[in-house]
């Protein structure tokens, strides 16, 4: 009754509230902003593991499990789920509704580190990260060419373009995807291996032992101090071909009698 006596009384100032009713609303309708990923918290951490070479059957046995078991005393855990796939996997911890995941961050770091002797020594090291959606690109750049490599614009995109894209203010990382990365690469001759009894995970015992640049202490004499590291870095690929794999009767058995560089 009130509002109706008022606008049979008054016309004017009832069709001026409307009006300005209607104003306020497309006001507020044109500066409401409208985002695809509100900041929300979502209480969501991932492991990732990288094991390159490994089958999704050892990932699960050696990696994947190791890391649940640990994992399972979070405190505030809602639900653990995992996947393995070859070579890598990846952890999934999800905590109850309210539970700040960047304060249980740490506790998951400190759980994953203290099982890191258990894990497999030639896997990466694990990637521990809340999920977030506002971490995902937003922008791709495609570099191509009909005159360059794809080895030069590797190095073109390496060290060039990523380098400027990360010094912009705003981006979080650059991820470089596709790339042509130097490799060399050792093919074993199954039939010379079986000859001289070997498999191809003493060949690659042997790569990793002799080709490596190891810290060996430091000298002191006097007031000066000197540190001695022993370089054993392979520089020029031809050099593979003179590793001794293994030793058979006093006789050395070197890359090239197994397989070519």
């Amino acid at each position: 009754m009130f509002l109706s006596d008022i606008s049979i009384k008054r016309p004017v100032f009832a069709t001026m509230m409307m009006l300005a009713l209607v104003v306020i609303g497309v006001v507020g309708y044109k500066r409401l902003a409208v985002d695809e990923y509100p900041d929300v918290t979502y209480p969501v951490i991932s492991v990732q593991v990288s094991y390159p070479g490994a089958s999704p059957e050892v990932v699960e046995r050696d990696v994947i499990r190791p890391i649940e078991t640990a994992l399972n005393t979070v405190e505030g855990l809602y639900e653990l789920t995992s996947s393995s796939q070859e070579g890598g996997g990846n952890v999934r911890l999800q905590f109850k509704l309210g539970v700040d995941p960047t304060k249980l961050q740490p506790e998951v770091s400190a759980k994953v580190g203290r099982i890191r002797r258990q894990l497999p020594r030639d896997m990466m090291e694990p990637i521990i990260m809340r999920f977030d959606p506002n971490d995902r690109p937003i922008m791709s750049v495609a570099v191509s060419s009909k005159e360059r490599s794809l080895r030069e614009l590797t190095d073109l995109g390496d060290q060039v373009i990523r380098p400027r894209f990360e010094a912009v203010e705003g981006v979080g990382g650059v991820t470089l995807n596709g790339a042509a990365t130097r490799e060399i690469h050792i093919e074993l001759d199954p039939v010379s291996l079986r000859s001289f009894g070997l498999t191809p995970d003493v060949v690659s015992s042997a790569l990793a032992r002799e080709n490596q640049e190891v810290p060996a202490g430091r000298i002191r004499k006097g007031d000066s101090e000197r540190s001695v590291r022993v370089t054993g870095r392979i520089t020029d690929p031809r050099a593979f071909n003179d590793i001794v794999v293994s030793v058979r009767n006093g006789a050395p058995i070197r890359i090239r009698d197994v397989g070519r560089v």
